[in-house]
C-alpha cells in the first residue's frame, strides 16, 4: 500500500464537454491521474499535472529521477491496458444511480462505457468477489518499500484504510477500513488514505489473455 498525498478528487463537480460529473467520479479523479501519470481535469483550483511523475512513471522507471518520457523497466513494459468498468453494476446497490439535481441537470456517478488504464483501483464488486480478500487479515494493508521511500508512515495522520474506485454517495467514495473488517464511505477530499494499485501483466511469448496480478 502507498499514500499519494493527494485527494481522490477536488471539492466540486466537474463539467467536461457539457456533462456534469460527480465529485467522486473515478474517470476524472485526481487519484486516477496520479496512478497513470495523467492530467487531472477539474473546474476547481485543485488541478494537478502528473505527466511523467505519477505512480506508473516512478515505480517502474529504469533509473532514479523522473522526467517526462521516462523509460519503463521490463516489468513496466509488460503492464497491460485493462478495461475498467465504472457502471452501476460495480457498486453494492443497483438502485444508486446518476442523480438529477433540483435544477434538472444530471450529476454523473457511473458510466456504462469502460475506460482503459494500466494502473487502476479496484471496484466494490472487484473487492467483494476477489479470492484475495477472504478475511480481515488479507484486507489489512501496510506500506510497501516504495511507499516508505515516498513518505508513508504508520500513524502521524497517515491512515491505513485504502481507496476503492466506487462512489458511496455524492461526496464519499468506498474505502476498506484499516482493520480490514468493513467497507466504509470516506470523504473524497481526504489526502492520506491508502492506495492499493492494481494491474495486469501480459504473458511472455504468449497470445493468451492477460493474467491478473494480486493487488
Amino acid at each position: 500500500m502507498l499514500v499519494s498525498g493527494i485527494p481522490f478528487t477536488g471539492t466540486k463537480d466537474n463539467t467536461i464537454d457539457g456533462v456534469i460529473y460527480a465529485q467522486c467520479y473515478y474517470e476524472y479523479s485526481g487519484i486516477r491521474a496520479y496512478l497513470n501519470g495523467g492530467v487531472y481535469k477539474n473546474d476547481s483550483k485543485d488541478k494537478n499535472d502528473h505527466v511523467g511523475k505519477g505512480f506508473l512513471d516512478t515505480a517502474f522507471a529504469k533509473v532514479d529521477g523522473v522526467t517526462s518520457g521516462q523509460e519503463l523497466t521490463e516489468t513496466g513494459e509488460r503492464i497491460a491496458e485493462t478495461e475498467i468498468y465504472n457502471s452501476v453494476s460495480t457498486s453494492h446497490n443497483n438502485s444508486f444511480t446518476n442523480e438529477v439535481t433540483k435544477e434538472g441537470e444530471t450529476s454523473t456517478f457511473f458510466s456504462d462505457t469502460p475506460i482503459k488504464d494500466k494502473i487502476f483501483l479496484l471496484s466494490y464488486k472487484d473487492f467483494i468477489y476477489s479470492k484475495y480478500f477472504k478475511n480481515n487479515a488479507a484486507r489489512k494493508k501496510t506500506g510497501t518499500d516504495y511507499a516508505i521511500a515516498t513518505g508513508y508512515r504508520v500513524g502521524g495522520g497517515f491512515a491505513e484504510s485504502w481507496w476503492l474506485r466506487t462512489p458511496e454517495g455524492k461526496q464519499r467514495t468506498y474505502t476498506i477500513a484499516s482493520s480490514g473488517a468493513k467497507v466504509v464511505g470516506t470523504e473524497h477530499t481526504r489526502k492520506f488514505v491508502g492506495v492499493v494499485p492494481a494491474l495486469c501483466l501480459e504473458k511472455i511469448e504468449s497470445s493468451d489473455p492477460i493474467d491478473p496480478v494480486e493487488p
